[in-house]
């Protein structure tokens, strides 16, 4: 029986000593952690109660009742405690990820940002370096071919169409190094400024050739961004149309409208429409050949993700359709027609 005694009071003792030991070693803990402050009060009344309740069994104090309800009441408080951290921890768990995605969201933009500037800056170095360089060698053959021509003209006459193309084919690359430096052209990305550019290029155009040129581009379209291949693109295919207009329709007007308008089949695209109509001889589609530039055009449009579609008849005039679908989503706040 003494042995047992002796057993039981040397378990006692060593409880006690290692439960005054971890209420140490979470009070010491306390003032550098919040939870370890919540772990010591929710395991505080419990830990009292059974600190009392080893005092009883070594008779260091009296078997009071309460003792017992100490511990119930112990387990309960630890129980309430923990329940309440446990919903506050994960509350702020929820608030930790927001704010993180918050900030990752914010990082990325931030990256994206860097980009678009390191790309525009590229942008601007090509745009200068075309109209600076490039552009003024292209100018300077033409000139060159002209005064060439008029020294030749009458020495030697056969010369004179070589020139002639020599000064044409500078045109042209003239013309494609300006369209160019337009794409990339730093602030015109917009479809304003596409609307813009093909209205000034129609009524060059036009005008020189003594065509009628009607416009259906509204004044104040969306204002919706447009990357450098898409509005490139959709000018070229533009341009080619309105020139084979000129060259072999024989038309005397010619109409062209650029007009954002909602899409009936899917309810979060808006459709870019482009379209060039002239009211010249027409032809037979089923006839249709390779030339014209039309298997460009068609390219273009399918780089883009636009459709394309070709209306003529014998008398009846060309019209050529391009539409582009844009999503809604990205543009939440444009007003779109239902024409």
């Amino acid at each position: 029986f003494l042995l047992l005694n002796a057993l039981f009071r040397t378990i006692n003792f060593t409880n006690l000593f290692f439960t005054m030991l971890a209420l140490g070693v979470s009070i010491y803990y306390m003032k550098q952690s919040f939870r370890a402050f919540i772990t010591l009060i929710a395991y505080s009344l419990l830990a009292i109660g059974f600190v009392l309740t080893l005092f009883r069994n070594l008779n260091l104090v009296g078997n009071y009742p309460f003792i017992q309800h100490v511990v119930m009441w112990g387990f309960i408080f630890e129980v309430v405690v923990f329940t309440i951290g446990f919903s506050v921890w994960y509350r702020n768990l929820d608030a930790d990820k927001d704010n993180l995605e918050t900030q990752l969201e914010q990082e990325e933009l931030t990256r994206q940002l860097a980009i678009q500037a390191a790309e525009q800056r590229v942008k601007d170095r090509v745009a200068r370096d075309l109209h600076d360089d490039i552009s003024a060698s292209v100018s300077g053959i033409r000139i060159l071919s002209q005064v060439a021509k008029n020294q030749v003209a009458g020495i030697l006459p056969g010369i004179q169409p070589l020139l002639d193309q020599i000064a044409e084919s500078a045109r042209s690359a003239g013309e494609a190094i300006s369209d160019l430096i337009w794409a990339v052209k730093p602030g015109s990305d917009s479809l304003n400024d596409l609307a813009d550019r093909i209205r000034e290029y129609a009524s060059k155009m036009l005008d020189a050739a003594g065509v009628d040129c009607h416009f259906q581009i509204p004044r104040d379209l969306p204002d919706i961004t447009l990357d450098i291949e898409t509005k490139r693109n959709l000018f070229l295919i533009f341009k080619e149309t309105l020139n084979n207009s000129l060259k072999y329709s024989g038309c005397t007007a010619v109409s062209v409208g650029l007009n954002l308008s909602e899409n009936g089949e899917e309810i979060d695209q808006s459709i870019l429409k482009l379209e060039i109509h002239d009211n010249g001889h027409g032809f037979d589609i089923s006839k249709i050949s390779n030339g014209n530039g039309l298997p460009n055009m068609k390219k273009r449009a399918n780089d883009v993700g636009a459709s394309f579609e070709i209306v003529s008849g014998k008398g009846e005039g060309t019209s050529i359709i391009c539409e582009l679908p844009i999503p809604i989503s990205q543009y939440p706040n444009i007003s779109i027609s239902s024409n």
